[in-house]
């Protein structure tokens, strides 16, 4: 199998997987136990308004119906009006989804260029003091869950040391959004030359990365550690090493060696961290996509869970695709499943 052929192929099915994931969410959306109707109008409203309420949002149809409906306005641009916000969810989704995407770029490219180096340095130094640091930390990092990193982070630098910002969102208290130009308050604020908002963007963000780095670099760290050790003990680098052949030129053949698994780990990790962003948004204040999504559910807004979902699937769908490509230039025998 050729390049692009493997390319379309693995495409193809990134889509086929988004779109069933959409289907399969707009479906329990309608069968479980919620009515939006109560959400507008109240608990105290007549059957008749009821009726009402649900011809309007086009909920009297069948599901079948409804779904044909939403794929033909998801094939033009349009995802609804939500609920909750009045505004179209594709509009709320530009504002919000840059700032989840904040969170899971720099704080997951953080932890791969501190966790990967580190993994190497203690592979190579197995049995001493960093290796048992670094063993330590992935037990007690990968041990407690991302949110409680985050409100451990707040009460020692907020509360008790107060060096660093409340956990009050994006920016600080009092100060003014840069002009929207991604919907990325970091990015904005550089492309506009706002220094006044970069440093309040750039201080909030310091603990909410901390927590990002802290959690998902434990299992990047071990992963990198373990397969390092297990190419080091391969034929081939023994051979190399009895050759003659320099250290750094045998480190960087032992890191390709050890990569694919690794690969793999940061892939997974970052859908994760897209899926699981939501408590660390709640943690901090962040006004990003889990947020939404969880208001979104809270409120039975069908048409921001459904814009949430699809978003977010395509982000982790687009993630594995990623993976499957370094996969597959790390070893192109992956193109054709043969892959040992």
């Amino acid at each position: 199998m050729n390049w692009w052929t493997y390319l379309l192929r693995r495409t193809g099915l990134a889509a086929v997987q988004v779109v069933a994931i959409e289907i399969l969410t707009f479906v329990i959306l309608r069968v479980i136990p919620a009515n939006p109707a109560y959400r507008i109008a109240g608990f105290d409203i007549s059957p008749e308004h009821i009726a009402q309420i649900k011809a309007e949002l086009g909920l009297d149809k069948s599901i079948w119906a409804q779904l044909w409906d939403y794929a033909v306005d998801v094939a033009h641009g349009r995802l609804g009006t939500s609920l909750s916000t009045g505004d179209p969810v594709w509009h709320d989704l530009q504002q919000r989804v840059p700032a989840t995407l904040e969170l899971v770029v720099i704080g997951l490219g953080l932890a791969i260029l501190i966790g990967v180096p580190l993994g190497v340095w203690s592979a190579r130094r197995r049995g001493g003091a960093v290796g048992r640091t670094v063993r330590t930390y992935s037990l007690l990092a990968g041990s407690q869950p991302d949110y409680w990193w985050g409100l451990v982070l707040v009460f020692v630098f907020f509360v008790v040391l107060k060096i660093a910002p409340g956990p009050v969102g994006q920016l600080g208290i009092g100060a003014v959004p840069p002009n929207h130009v991604t919907g990325s308050y970091l990015l904005d604020s550089l492309l506009t030359g706002n220094w006044t908002s970069l440093g309040s963007v750039l201080s909030q963000l310091v603990l909410p990365i901390a927590t990002v780095v802290i959690v998902y670099m434990a299992p990047i760290l071990k992963m990198t550690t373990s397969s390092y050790q297990d190419a080091m003990r391969a034929d081939s680098i023994r051979l190399l090493r009895a050759s003659g052949v320099g250290e750094s030129r045998i480190a960087l053949i032992t890191l390709r060696l050890a990569a694919q698994p690794i690969v793999t780990t940061i892939g997974i990790c970052s859908v994760f961290l897209l899926g699981g962003a939501a408590l660390i948004e709640t943690v901090f204040g962040w006004n990003g996509a889990a947020q939404y999504a969880v208001n979104a559910t809270v409120t039975s807004d069908y048409a921001a869970m459904q814009g949430v979902v699809l978003v977010i699937a395509a982000l982790a769908a687009l993630a594995y695709l990623l993976t499957d490509v370094v996969q597959m230039l790390l070893d192109p025998r992956v193109r054709s499943g043969h892959a040992e």
